[in-house]
């Protein structure tokens, strides 16, 4: 083995931190509503064709290439997350090995190349999309593209280099919408801050590619409307961007430390003096590649911690410029490293365990049957940078719940409770209202603790101080309609 592949070694081994999280392993949110459709699917061409045609989504987006790829995994890995999770630990060592020898093509040396590929593997910017792989694989398969291509602008300009640069931009584009800004850009940020014209063959094959390879599927692939979905999801004032740039600065402890972090390494290589030469420019590269990386989701409505998994490409390339000492370096590292046990152990386990305890409670469920509600009670909305895995929001819930049960068309929310004299269904995004005939048909699942749930027979409802009135559920084996208990 060559000494590029030894100091790829070391890479995989960062990486295979996350693995810690594999004994607990669940999916998350939209790998349910996913999953459920891929099971469903009338044929399985018939799904990829949908996947790319954003039939499935029902929005305009360029990631379909990746879920395709996702399907093609479901048919040989099918419903164990701990498979999906594997090939995305696998992916992100691969992605820190290429920008490690995107680095050291630049010239930066081997050191500053290691660092800034080791920092990728592990920076917080990047955990979120590794530990929610299915539904988050556009932001991995893309960030491959992206760096196949800016390891061929970084070389020798060729006819075959041209050819390579033009699939991988096409490719890239094709498995993430926001890879659009780093293909469109970093090549040329390359010939400006690098002073070379070499990248700017590179610039011209990514742009021409864009625009054949975006107006070929706009107009033959794509069928949905691309106008109402650009309206619903952006929103074109500098307000918005303001409050997606603070957002940023807020997303959660780790991100706030991090930015602490980068800044005093700044101000500490400036007052050494090392402002100038070829570290200096590696360091506004990774600058200008962080803004094109954010530029795509800049305006959106909303705000996610996925969305920093590409920026980061250019923030491991300014952070590894930064550092200038193998001491400084192996600081970061050391950090980012623990930030991945760290996260793991206070919010992805916890709210892994919590899901589990619900599908054990939910298996004990009796008598489920078509249109019935559920309802799953006392779940976190959220441990640090976890959501719930399920319960968060009802687009996920549902799948959810009528995967584990093995039954479909039914009604699923997180509370049932009166509200103003009102009985319903109660979800984060809905409130259904409900006739007291239809709570026989109906089942609630309570979490106590987050590894204590189980299933509940009665309702609750507190007439006044200290009296209750009961009524039974689907399954409850005394008889009466209604109870009625002192306290």
């Amino acid at each position: 083995m060559n000494r590029r592949g030894w100091l790829g070694l070391p890479l995989v081994g960062l990486a295979a931190l996350y693995l810690l999280y594999l004994p607990d392993v669940q999916f998350v949110l939209d790998d349910w509503w996913l999953f459920q459709r891929f099971a469903r699917a009338p044929g399985r061409w018939e799904m990829a064709r949908a996947l790319v045609e954003n039939r499935v989504w029902g929005s305009f987006r360029t990631n379909g290439l990746s879920f395709v790829g996702v399907y093609g995994l479901w048919g040989i890995g099918g419903a164990r997350p701990g498979f999906y999770f594997v090939i995305g630990v696998g992916l992100q060592a691969l992605i820190g090995y290429l920008l490690y020898r995107v680095v050291e093509r630049l010239g930066l040396g081997r050191g500053t190349a290691w660092a800034a590929g080791a920092l990728f593997v592990v920076l917080p910017t990047a955990h979120n999309p590794v530990f929610w792989f299915p539904s988050c694989a556009p932001y991995l398969f893309s960030a491959v593209g992206v760096l196949v291509y800016l390891w061929s602008a970084a070389g020798e300009w060729s006819w075959r280099a041209g050819v390579l640069q033009a699939v991988a931009v096409a490719l890239a584009f094709l498995s993430g919408d926001q890879a659009f800004g780093l293909l469109a850009g970093s090549a040329l940020w390359m010939a400006v801050v690098w002073r070379n014209r070499g990248p700017l063959r590179s610039a011209l094959v990514a742009w021409g590619t864009l625009a054949v390879v975006g107006a070929l599927y706009l107009g033959l692939v794509n069928k949905v409307p691309a106008g109402g979905t650009m309206a619903a999801k952006f929103d074109f004032r500098l307000g918005r961007a303001a409050q997606n740039v603070a957002a940023m600065w807020g997303d959660g402890y780790y991100r706030s430390t991090w930015w602490a972090l980068g800044i005093v390494i700044v101000v500490w290589w400036v007052l050494r003096g090392e402002t100038a030469g070829p570290p200096a420019r590696a360091a506004l590269l990774g600058v200008g590649w962080w803004v094109l990386g954010v530029g795509p989701v800049l305006f959106l409505r909303w705000r996610e911690l996925r969305y920093d998994y590409l920026p980061g490409l250019g923030l491991a390339v300014a952070l590894a410029a930064l550092c200038r000492r193998p001491v400084i370096t192996a600081v970061l590292v050391g950090w980012s490293a623990g930030t991945v046990a760290g996260e793991i152990q206070q919010c992805w386990r916890p709210m892994a365990r919590n899901t589990q305890a619900v599908v054990r409670a939910l298996r004990k469920l009796e008598n489920v049957r078509d249109h019935d509600i559920v309802a799953v009670a006392g779940t976190p909305a959220r441990i640090g940078t976890a959501p719930h895995f399920a319960m968060y929001l009802s687009y996920s819930s549902t799948p959810f719940v009528e995967t584990v049960t093995g039954v479909f068309g039914l009604h699923v929310g997180r509370a049932i409770l009166w509200d103003s004299g009102r009985l319903g269904l109660e979800h984060v995004d809905f409130f259904r209202e409900l006739k007291e005939e239809d709570l026989r048909r109906a089942h609630v699942v309570a979490c106590e603790a987050l590894e204590d749930c189980s299933v509940r027979t009665v309702l609750a409802r507190e007439v006044g101080p200290g009296k209750y009135e009961m009524h039974p559920l689907k399954n409850y084996r005394g008889s009466g309609d209604k109870i009625y208990f002192s306290k």
